[in-house]
């Protein structure tokens, strides 16, 4: 089998067997990555990670485009998909992607949800506010109140407009980084690099909105963090009952951020890689 290109190898076994996970893997992000959670499944099967293209919100790049490229390769290798892990709005492609594995072979393979989240506008502003912080050490206060006043300016504009609000914050944000990044000394081809990686992030999260997964994820098992701002936690009706997003939920005393690296979060996707 070739070295896939579009999928991170996190673990390989002597097994045809593979489960796999959509997530946007950042180095030094503040969240549990899937491969924290990997090790910790003692799996006998390979876990294959997804890598996101290199894309701007301005191409012309639609959900389909993001699945076929990580379905051809995964079809290439000849694993059968046991499960398929999803992180944030990881959930949305997780759940495309199951749908995917569902029609090549005869089992369907477990779908679990980790804080799942669509992508919607004020989802695009949440993660673009947490990189202002951290920027607040590059940006000066002046120019962090520029960009926050402008991103919340294109969301009115935008309104429900997913892409054209992406599009907008990496316009916004390209117009102060090489700048910032230039102070830090980066050069130009490092500053491209970094500019791109948000670019690929906001398309990452832009793309999941032209995605409709909701019948899939009333067939998948949501694994739920106790952070009130989290995945499905966001929109829980006052009562506190489980979301009708989902087939099943199962709440954690674990924070978002430590979920991925939770002992208990392990042991019970193990129960349900068995079924």
């Amino acid at each position: 089998m070739a070295t896939p290109t579009s999928w991170n190898i996190v673990t390989s076994a002597d097994s045809n067997e593979v489960v796999i996970a959509a997530d946007f893997p950042a180095t030094g992000r503040p969240e549990a990555q899937f491969t924290d959670l990997a090790p910790l499944l003692g799996d006998s099967r390979s876990f294959w990670q997804t890598v996101p293209p290199v894309v701007s919100p301005e191409d012309a790049v639609s959900g389909a485009d993001y699945i076929a490229r990580w379905g051809a390769e995964l079809a290439d290798s000849g694993l059968v998909v046991r499960g398929v892990l999803g992180f944030c709005v990881g959930g949305v492609y997780a759940a495309a992607l199951a749908d995917e594995a569902a029609r090549r072979q005869e089992r369907p393979p477990v779908l679990v949800l980790f804080d799942p989240e669509q992508a919607t506008v004020p989802t695009l502003y949440w993660q673009f506010e947490k990189l202002l912080g951290n920027l607040a050490t590059v940006l000066s206060a002046e120019e962090i109140t520029r960009v926050r006043d402008t991103s919340l300016a294109l969301m009115q504009e935008h309104g429900e407009d997913v892409g054209g609000y992406a599009a907008g914050l990496h316009r916004v944000f390209r117009s102060v980084a090489v700048d910032a990044f230039g102070r830090l000394g980066l050069d130009a081809e490092r500053t491209e690099e970094m500019i791109g990686l948000f670019s690929s992030f906001i398309s990452y999260l832009s793309v999941a909105a032209r995605l409709d997964v909701r019948d899939t994820w009333l067939r998948a098992t949501a694994v739920s963090s106790s952070s009130p701002r989290s995945g499905l936690n966001a929109d829980r009706s006052p009562e506190g009952g489980d979301s009708p997003l989902v087939a099943r939920e199962i709440r954690f005393d674990t924070e978002h951020a430590q979920l991925l690296r939770s002992d208990a979060v392990a042991a019970t996707v193990r129960e349900l890689l068995q079924k």
